[in-house]
């Protein structure tokens, strides 16, 4: 001390933070006073976070000194107004009227415009307006009143925005039907919905065994023909007939799975449809719009309407998977403008051929975990291309939260879902539904004019989802189960589900409505399913199953059974008989402490050599895509790991193997190998006599 001193140096004893090997410490001294010390990493936190660390804990400490005998879990929550400011994504003026009568202020305003783009045929305004008035009338005359639910059995097509429209016009709810749901779906949607009639296409009147409701097919040139009783008339309500809908009237009534065993249907009202068309952010790039989504999923409200009510173009491509040339052939052909793609189909393209976007102006993606340098290498590939991740649950109508992506965010080690769009409120809360501070993770809940009314006829799940706002709005929060965080600027980060939902290729799958198909298949005592990423790195569904008499039930009869009941996508490929279901200490299935799936099921049981050349090409080209060691002749492309994702890829290795096109429909019309593999022969045959 005496040297330094010399040296013009001054020596002071300080007290310093312990050095410890985590990231982060705090240390407290004991005293008079105690003293805490918070000592950091500063390659793994900024000063200004961990200066909001200790203003959280001295709010802690101060209400702990100002009332000690508080309960711990009524102490202050540790966010103030920082997370305000964020909550809310601005308001807009809505007008009171319903999603007709702002279709028809666009009648009006221009009817001679393009409504709607088909493959073969195109409506204007006045077009669309009239052939849906006929199919309204139609719905009237046949019994379709106020409030009435009205199924769509369809494909994808441009009879759908016309279905849609009529039955709206009729003053009923559609309730769109996806176009692989077995008879045994249709039939409970029809018997749960109390459905007053059914709109379906020609092909498809075998999905069909109710005589008693009404169906009206629809042709591709708008003709109409009944099918079914016609007693419907005598069956309506008195005083609903001719009654119009208000705003807060049903629009429709999507159906999700659920997680009690039992599909759930949100009942979406015409004003919360013309919320979501009111975001300011289809102002400008939402002209021409892709609708290539099943009907059946809530995309199709953002494709159908959002245009429509604006004076825009709804532009319908030809049944089949989209691919990359199809984006393409669109956006040059018809001037598609923006669209809405999955996380799974923006990633496939963003491999394959990110340029493919860059005739749109605006690229909108979300549903799943999303892939950082996918991202990239679209905004690198089209840089005239904005492109938008969004998040939302089919609850608030299709979409909540959105942020546009620049080069540099896109390189951040997570993407953000972004903020709330307008009239839209979210509020990331703690188990006591108080507010938590950035960077803490809470569930997601949501609030705003998107909010759905709830779910059809579940009263019990409707007010255990949609809860009452505590922040003095007088409305409600609907519970996404969705664990996320804020981060410093105001952009919500996913992390994770909160409950046993997932997806698989795409689709909404609650685990307990597939454990309860399972259990009750003859020999089954209990049943429990888990998901879990197959070789070929596809989430598919395990199931698990604990036989009633010690004898394992037959795997391939049991699948066979469920298929009746449940979409193909629900059915589990994998199946595993086990002497007993592991619990937690709550008495609640383990699903972690699950034997891990035997994958070989996926081929092994009903495995046939391929015999023609064409057959091992195609089989080797099956396995290099899955992952596998080997396909069979029988073996079913979605049942062994392949969704639609992995088809783009098949036909891409088929065109190169064979120097021949094959669309990727001609694989989910042919799904086992065997039928592929002739439709390629038949391909390459007809390209060698042209």
């Amino acid at each position: 001390e005496d040297s330094a001193r010399e040296h013009g140096l001054t020596v002071e004893e300080i007290t310093a933070n312990e050095t410890t090997n985590y990231p982060l410490t705090l240390s407290a001294y004991a005293g008079d006073r105690i003293r805490m010390l918070l000592g950091y990493e500063p390659g793994q936190f900024e000063e200004e976070t961990v200066r909001r660390l200790l203003d959280d804990l001295a709010a802690l400490v101060e209400a702990l000194v100002a009332d000690p005998a508080r309960l711990l879990g009524r102490l202050p929550g540790a966010a103030d107004g920082r997370t305000r400011d964020f909550a809310d994504g601005g308001s807009r003026e809505l007008p009171g009227r319903t999603v007709t009568e702002l279709f028809a202020e666009q009648v009006a305003a221009h009817p001679d415009r393009t409504a709607l783009v088909g493959e073969k045929e195109q409506l204007t305004y006045a077009g669309l307006d009239a052939r849906a008035e006929d199919l309204a009338q139609c719905l009237r005359d046949h019994g379709v009143a106020a409030e009435d639910r009205v199924l769509m059995l369809m494909p994808r097509s441009p009879q759908v925005p016309v279905a849609m429209l009529a039955v709206l016009k009729a003053g009923g709810a559609y309730v769109p039907v996806h176009a692989a749901f077995p008879a045994e779906r249709v039939a409970w949607l029809l018997e749960d919905t109390r459905a007053a009639a059914v709109i379906a296409d020609p092909s498809m009147l075998d999905r069909l065994t109710d005589p008693r409701v009404p169906v009206i097919t629809l042709a591709t040139d708008g003709t109409t023909a009944l099918h079914g009783t016609a007693d419907a008339p005598a069956r309506r309500a008195a005083g609903r007939a001719g009654r119009p809908a208000a705003p807060g009237s049903s629009a429709y009534v999507m159906f999700t799975s659920g997680s009690t065993g039992t599909p759930k249907g949100v009942t979406v009202s015409h004003r919360n449809i013309v919320a979501l068309t009111r975001d300011h952010r289809w102002a400008e790039g939402h002209e021409r719009v892709l609708f290539h989504s099943p009907h059946a999923f809530d995309a199709a409200t953002y494709e159908v309407w959002a245009p429509l009510l604006a004076g825009g173009t709804v532009v319908v491509p030809p049944p089949g998977d989209l691919t990359a040339e199809l984006i393409r052939e669109h956006t040059g052909k018809h001037g598609v403008t923006a669209m809405f793609l999955t996380t799974a189909l923006f990633n496939l393209f963003a491999q394959a051929d990110p340029a493919c976007f860059g005739g749109l102006r605006t690229v909108w993606t979300g549903g799943e975990a999303a892939n950082p340098a996918s991202f990239v290498r679209v905004l690198d590939a089209c840089p005239d291309t904005e492109v938008v991740h969004v998040y939302g649950p089919t609850e608030t109508t299709t979409f909540a939260t959105c942020t546009p992506l620049t080069g540099e965010q896109a390189r951040a080690a997570v993407t953000p879902i972004g903020r709330p769009m307008d009239n839209t409120r979210a509020y990331v809360l703690d188990a006591l539904l108080r507010p938590v501070p950035p960077g803490v993770p809470g569930e997601l809940y949501l609030a705003g004019d998107g909010l759905a009314h709830g779910y059809e006829n579940r009263p019990a799940l409707t007010a255990e989802r949609f809860v009452a706002d505590p922040f003095g709005s007088g409305g409600r929060l609907y519970r996404t189960g969705d664990v996320v965080r804020w981060q410093a600027d105001g952009r919500i980060e996913f992390i994770g589900r909160a409950d046993g939902q997932i997806k698989i290729r795409g689709f909404r799958v609650e685990l307990g409505e597939v454990e309860n198909a399972l259990a009750q298949q003859p020999g089954v005592a209990r049943a429990a399913v888990t998901v879990a990423d197959s070789p070929s790195g596809a989430k598919q569904l395990v199931g698990y199953l604990l036989p009633e008499d010690g004898a394992a039930p037959d795997a391939q009869e049991v699948r066979a059974a469920l298929a009746e009941a449940l979409p193909g996508y629900m059915v589990p490929p994998v199946l595993l008989t086990i002497d007993d279901l592991p619990l937690t200490p709550n008495g609640k299935v383990d699903r972690r402490a699950l034997p891990d799936p035997d994958w070989s099921q996926l081929t092994e049981a009903r495995y046939v050599a391929p015999e023609t050349i064409t057959e091992e090409v195609v089989a080797g080209i099956w396995a290099d895509v899955l992952n596998l060691e080997r396909v069979g002749l029988d073996d079913n492309f979605f049942e062994i790991g392949g969704d639609s994702v992995r088809s783009i890829q098949i036909t891409g290795g088929v065109e190169e193997a064979f120097a021949v096109r094959v669309p990727t429909r001609a694989l989910f019309e042919n799904q086992t190998l065997r039928a592929f593999a002739e439709a390629v022969e038949e391909a390459v045959l007809a390209e060698m006599d042209d």
